[in-house]
């Protein structure tokens, strides 16, 4: 049985929250919106659609089919050949997607297909940077002629003459 509704705890209603999203977030930026995301405990997703997509009732409409495009979205993804583990579209992560003007105007298969891809696409960048990070986090040390690897490297002792 699919969900009916969205969770409170499934969305970001703090204003601190989603400011840490955006400030610390890796970004998407699509045609239709834009799409930061976070590593978190748990999934959750806020929504911001301002003034310049429309008015109230427009403003409405695009939350609206954002969030179902957010529910009906399959949390898992089949696999891409035989032997894969399937690949989890909608990680522990928290999301923050800004609506853009254009995205009123899509219809929503479109809009859900956009969406599937930036979250795929968001999913390599932090993947890549979190690469990046931990190659700067653990320094390689040469190995000996050994074969051992060394945990400091070597003082030279100079000679007092």
């Amino acid at each position: 049985m699919s969900r009916l509704r969205i969770s409170a705890c499934e969305k970001i209603l703090v204003g601190g929250d989603y400011r840490r999203v955006m400030n610390r977030g890796v970004k998407h930026v699509n045609t239709y919106f834009v799409l930061l995301g976070i590593p978190a405990e748990r999934r959750r997703v806020g929504i911001i659609v301002s003034k310049k997509v429309g008015r109230a009732v427009v403003r409405s409409r695009v939350k609206r089919r954002i969030r179902e495009c957010y529910r009906t979205t399959p949390l898992w993804l089949g696999p891409t050949r035989q032997d894969q583990w399937h690949q989890r579209l909608w990680p522990q992560m928290e999301f923050v997607i800004i609506a853009r003007k254009r995205c009123a105007e899509i219809d929503f298969q479109r809009l859900s297909s956009h969406l599937t891809q930036s979250i795929i696409a968001l999913q390599g960048r932090i993947h890549q940077q979190q690469k990046k990070q931990a190659q700067h986090r653990l320094p390689q040390c040469p190995e000996s002629r050994y074969g051992e690897q060394h945990t400091k490297m070597p003082t030279r002792q100079i000679p007092m003459s």
